[in-house]
């Protein structure tokens, strides 16, 4: 087996999370509009001010997370390393490892771990380089799906367990 190989699965690998990572966030973001469109109409609806200020709630927790998904979406042109990486582990096979390591650290890697060999360094050189930029950019694209992941069900779990509650457990005393 040849680092050229591995590299071009690794980066195969990598451009298919970062398509991954772009359906996920594209499917957060057309939900969050359907939930906002949803909520403002029904928000409207109500006469009853608490309700009425758990949707508003809500609204602006899913339009937080709209923005974030659709931040993720945008091209960027300088990669490096995130700040907080995905779960890292030593083997050289995963994305969001590659994605913490030098051309020179993930060839050597390979090296020691798959005992590969070099057919063309400089090639493999910008391979790597390669494969780790593009699992750089996926890392970013699911730490941004996570974090807007996490607005949207702040905003549509707050009010639906309040209102679970106040049907089915609150008894007025």
């Amino acid at each position: 087996m040849t680092n050229t190989s591995i590299l071009e699965k690794l980066y195969d690998h990598a451009f298919d999370m970062v398509k991954f990572g772009e359906t996920k966030n594209t499917v957060l973001i057309a939900f969050n509009l359907a939930f906002i469109a949803g909520l403002t109409r029904l928000a409207f609806s109500f006469f009853n001010w608490y309700i009425f200020l758990y949707l508003m709630f809500a609204i602006a927790m899913c339009a937080i997370s709209l923005f974030i998904a659709a931040s993720a979406l945008v091209a960027r042109t300088k990669n490096t390393p995130p700040e907080q990486p995905l779960p890292v582990s030593d083997k050289p096979l995963f994305f969001a490892t590659v994605a913490n390591m030098t051309q020179e650290q993930l060839l050597d890697k390979l090296n020691n771990q798959y005992h590969s060999s070099a057919e063309n360094p400089q090639y493999e050189s910008d391979l790597a380089r390669q494969a780790i930029i593009t699992s750089q950019i996926a890392s970013k694209k699911f730490k941004l799906f996570n974090t807007a992941i996490a607005f949207t069900f702040g905003g549509v779990a707050t009010p639906v367990g309040l209102l679970i509650y106040r049907l089915f457990f609150y008894t007025k005393k």
